[in-house]
C-alpha cells in the first residue's frame, strides 16, 4: 500500500514539474492526494509503535459531560478534551484515527497553499516520505503541532506575532512541542541579520555543549521534563546512519538556501529556522528520543524549503536535478520507516 500512494506521488510531482496545468486540475492533484494520505490513516489496523497506546486512550476516554481531567495526564489537555467531545458522538475507533489525521494535515496543507505559489504536491510526497509513518501514524499528537507550525509560517513573514502566538499556544495544547513555534518565530526575527560565519561558529558551540552535557543538564534540571523517562526508558543513542542522513539533508538545503539567496531570500530566512533546529539535534545526539522530537520538528520545514529551491530554477533540467538530489534522501528514509516490522500497513478488516 505505502509503495502504490508513493509511486502516485511521484508520477504527479514530476508531472507537475515539468508541465503546465489549470489551476483546478492542480488542486484537484492536490486534494486527492491528500485525502488518500487521511483514509489511509484512518483505515489503517495495528499499524505504528504507539497506535495501541492511542487506542487505548480512546477506548477508555470518557464523553466530554464525564470528563476526567486526571485521565492520561502524560497528554495534554488539549487533544484530551477534543477528542473528549468527539468521544461524545461515535466510539469508532476509525473515526479517532481519522481525525488525529484530519487534524494533522488539514492545517498543514493550508499553510503550505499560502506560503508556497506552486509545487505544493512535492511538498506532500516528502511530507509523506518523511514524516507521515512516524507522526500521522506514530506521533500523532506531535504531527498535529507540526501540522499547526507550518500554518504558523505565513504569519512569520507579515510579522503577525499575534497570530503566531494564538498558534503557538493552540499546538501546546495538543503537544508539548508546539513552544517551538514562538521560539522558531522569534529565531526568524533575529537571524535575518546573521553573517555567513555564524553557521560554523554555532556548528561549534553546539558540538562543545553536547560534549559538556549541558543541554542535558538544562533540560532535566530546569523544566518538567522527566529525566527517568528520558534517561531510563528512552536512552537509546542517534545512530550513525541517521546522523549521517540529516546532516546529508542539512548541507544540501544550506547549499541552495546560501546560493539561491539573491534570487528568493525567503528561503535562506527559512534555512536559519531549520539550522536552528539542527543545532538542537546536535545538542541532544546522545539521547535518540530527544534529538527526534526536536529534529522532526523543525525537519517539517522541508517539505516548505525544496520546493522554493526548485521554484528557483527555470530550467526544467535543473529541477528535475534538484528534486531528485532530494528525493534520494527522502526515499532512503521512507523505505526504512516502511519496512519496520511495527509500521507494515495493514487495513483494520484484515
Amino acid at each position: 500500500m505505502y509503495y502504490l500512494i508513493y509511486f502516485y506521488a511521484l508520477i504527479l510531482s514530476f508531472f507537475n514539474i515539468n508541465f503546465k496545468v489549470g489551476k483546478r486540475i492542480t488542486i484537484f492533484f492536490e486534494i486527492s492526494f491528500f485525502t488518500i494520505l487521511v483514509f489511509i490513516a484512518g483505515l489503517r489496523g495495528n499499524v505504528g509503535t504507539d497506535t495501541q497506546e492511542y487506542l487505548r486512550f480512546w477506548s477508555g476516554l470518557e464523553p466530554i459531560y464525564n470528563y476526567n481531567f486526571e485521565y492520561y495526564s502524560n497528554f495534554e489537555s488539549g487533544y484530551k478534551i477534543v477528542f473528549s467531545i468527539i468521544k461524545s458522538f461515535t466510539n469508532s475507533e476509525v473515526i479517532f484515527l481519522l481525525f488525529n489525521a484530519f487534524f494533522a494535515l488539514v492545517p498543514l496543507y493550508i499553510g503550505l497553499k499560502k506560503i508556497l505559489n506552486t509545487h505544493v504536491i512535492i511538498s506532500l510526497i516528502i511530507y509523506y516520505s518523511v514524516f507521515f509513518i512516524p507522526y500521522t501514524l506514530n506521533g500523532m499528537r506531535q504531527a498535529i503541532a507540526m501540522g499547526l507550525f507550518v500554518l504558523a509560517l505565513p504569519y512569520f513573514l507579515s510579522k503577525k506575532s499575534i497570530s503566531v502566538f494564538f498558534l503557538t499556544l493552540l499546538a501546546s495544547l495538543f503537544h508539548s512541542s508546539g513552544f517551538l513555534i514562538f521560539v522558531s518565530y522569534i529565531f526568524y526575527i533575529i537571524a535575518k541579520k546573521i553573517k555567513k560565519w555564524f553557521y560554523l561558529f554555532s556548528f561549534i558551540c553546539a558540538l562543545l555543549v553536547y560534549k559538556l552535557g549541558l543541554g542535558s543538564t538544562f533540560l532535566f534540571n530546569y523544566t518538567s521534563v522527566n529525566r527517568d523517562i528520558y534517561t531510563n526508558e528512552f536512552n537509546e543513542s542517534t545512530s550513525f546512519f541517521q546522523i549521517v542522513i540529516r546532516t546529508v539533508m542539512v548541507l544540501f538545503i544550506m547549499f541552495f538556501s546560501i546560493n539561491l539567496e539573491k534570487k528568493n531570500r525567503l528561503i535562506l530566512n527559512l534555512f536559519n529556522i531549520y539550522w536552528f533546529g539542527y543545532l538542537l539535534y546536535i545538542v541532544f545526539i546522545d539521547n535518540n528520543m530527544i534529538s527526534t522530537r526536536f529534529n522532526m520538528f523543525f525537519r517539517v520545514l522541508e517539505i516548505v524549503l525544496v520546493p522554493l529551491i526548485i521554484s528557483a530554477y527555470s530550467v526544467k533540467f535543473n529541477k528535475n536535478s534538484v528534486y531528485i538530489l532530494f528525493l534520494i534522501p527522502c526515499s532512503i528514509l521512507f523505505y526504512s520507516s516502511s519496512v519496520f516490522v511495527d509500521n507494515i500497513y495493514e487495513f483494520f478488516w484484515e
